[in-house]
């Protein structure tokens, strides 16, 4: 505690806790506050004291929630409290100058629209919980945000409000429930990473030809019948995960990783499939001969 006390920076992780302290409460000048990988079911409300505190890690606990107190916590840029057991979306960090806030691994089922304070947030990561709602004035306060990862959820759909996240440049679906993107998903033109893995979608679905700073794709396990012809648009595609969807792909194709093999690729069945369309409509059982 001593010498956390003089270097403003406290260090206590994996270090078998149950309770928070008591003395962590009167260390004000502390900007940096580590207390992972322990066993702490709660923590005091005199965490609400640090006002200095800048980054607070407090990931692999027991804790069911985190105290009302830190609000009082004006200068928290970063949050971790991921491998916790939180299920209700920590209300007292909404007003709070968060740059990055991880959630992974607990059971929230919510994200509701208080979140919307968070207008500086660049970083949210809620991954693996069970997240089934996400109220539609969040993404028109994080407007800031550059990376979401929401994958390992039980999402069926986003919300249209979607679009108004406009810095986004990775996101992470993957692991869900989803079989459609919001309408105007495009114009999130900002995105470099796109990550739809093992979900339901389908190729009507996949409306992304606005996108073109559009460098890895993952679109395993989905519902896919074939690649949308507005793919051609994406010429910077350079990653594209494509197996395991209900048309046929060589197994050495599943997973396309240089700009040259994705781009290869793409012109090669994109060109084919266009022609087997055209092929289909020419000679299909009602046309008559001659084209009439």
């Amino acid at each position: 505690l001593d010498k956390g006390r003089d270097s403003n920076r406290m260090t206590m992780r994996g270090c078998q806790l149950l309770g928070m302290p008591f003395q962590l409460g009167q260390m004000r000048d502390v900007t940096y506050l580590d207390l992972e990988c322990n066993l702490l079911e709660t923590l005091s409300e005199d965490l609400g004291n640090m006002v200095s505190l800048t980054e607070m890690k407090v990931s692999f606990n027991q804790l069911e929630s985190l105290p009302q107190s830190l609000k009082n916590l004006t200068n928290l840029t970063i949050l971790e409290s991921r491998y916790n057991f939180i299920k209700l979306f920590p209300e007292c960090c909404v007003d709070l100058p968060l740059k990055t806030l991880l959630l992974d691994s607990n059971e929230l089922q919510a994200i509701p629209a208080s979140v919307a304070r968070l207008t500086g947030l660049r970083t949210l990561s809620i991954a693996n919980n069970i997240l089934r709602n996400i109220a539609d004035e969040v993404p028109m306060g994080l407007t800031n945000l550059t990376r979401l990862t929401m994958q390992q959820n039980e999402l069926l759909s986003l919300p249209e409000t979607v679009l108004y996240m406009t810095s986004l440049t990775h996101v992470d679906l993957s692991f869900n429930h989803l079989f459609q993107l919001p309408h105007g998903f495009s114009q999130l033109t900002k995105v470099e990473s796109l990550y739809l893995a093992y979900n339901d979608m389908e190729t009507s679905s996949l409306v992304l030809d606005t996108m073109y700073d559009l460098v890895d794709l993952r679109l395993t396990s989905n519902r896919l019948k074939g690649i949308p012809h507005t793919f051609a648009r994406l010429s910077q595609l350079s990653v594209l995960h494509i197996g395991g969807n209900d048309f046929k792909v060589e197994a050495q194709h599943h997973y396309l990783k240089t700009w040259e093999i994705v781009q290869k690729w793409l012109k090669f069945n994109l060109e084919a499939w266009a022609a087997a369309e055209a092929h289909k409509n020419t000679t299909g059982p009602f046309r008559r001969k001659g084209g009439k």
